[in-house]
């Protein structure tokens, strides 16, 4: 009977390992978007001066181009303290936490973003069609965000930031710089714009509000969970009924 019961487990859990795998990226339907996701980010003229922050011992320039806020959906992450960083660490750059791939408008609530897959790394977010009959993201609601700080506290909250998220974001476009030997210095530069693409078209963003308004619950990575905690128990369960069968 216990072994019956490991082998019907084993089973359960190699077919629901390999679904939950091939689901896992899904996101959310439009029907589960909020209303804040409808409007456009709010970028307002600032007089905000310039400031300096501090990380790993090394000094900052912030300087702000304008008041910044936006709603919309994560559609993919990257951390910069991950291992396939290595541009924020050749560059001394400490103070870009994460970069947030985000859709609002009309690429939200048309479900657009259901006929691509997305990815990014520590410059760029790739948004790639599954076929030739995807429709084409409307530019202007779609943005990937460097998001600047030097707050433990806020820093940790934004990596806990995962595609399906309903997040909101407050603060500032900046650029900012770093100084270097021979009085040199090495600068980030924001866009100022939503309708550009290409290389300095990212959004850089100096966070002072941060909020996920709807986490995402992926009923799929909590299946792949239990399918290999199953795979896990079935394995044990095994090993113990034929073990007792040769005592």
């Amino acid at each position: 009977m216990l072994g019956f019961l490991a082998k019907v487990m084993l089973v359960t859990s190699l077919v629901l390992i390999p679904l939950s795998v091939w689901h896992r990226s899904e996101l959310p339907p439009a029907a589960k978007m909020l209303p804040a996701l409808d409007s456009d980010p709010r970028q307002t003229a600032t007089s905000a001066r310039p400031f300096d922050i501090g990380a790993r011992g090394l000094h900052y320039t912030i300087t702000p181009r304008f008041a910044y806020d936006l709603s919309g959906m994560v559609v993919s992450t990257h951390d910069a303290a991950s291992s396939s960083d290595t541009f924020h660490g050749e560059m001394k750059d400490y103070v870009n936490v994460v970069d947030l791939c985000v859709v609002w408008g009309s690429t939200a609530r048309e479900e657009i973003y259901k006929e691509y897959s997305f990815s990014n790394n520590d410059t760029f977010c790739f948004g790639a069609p599954k076929s030739e009959k995807s429709r084409a993201i409307d530019i202007p609601t779609m943005s990937n965000n460097h998001l600047v700080t030097n707050s433990p506290t806020l820093a940790a909250e934004l990596r806990k930031v995962r595609p399906g998220d309903q997040v909101r974001f407050a603060g500032y476009l900046i650029s900012y710089s770093r100084q270097i030997e021979n009085n040199g210095t090495i600068s980030r530069n924001t866009s100022t714009v939503r309708t550009d693409t290409g290389d300095g078209a990212c959004e850089v963003v100096y966070v002072n509000e941060f909020e996920i308004l709807r986490p995402y619950q992926n009923q799929w990575e909590t299946g792949l969970k239990a399918g290999v905690g199953l795979l896990v128990l079935s394995l044990l369960t095994l090993i113990y009924a034929y073990g007792r069968e040769k005592i």
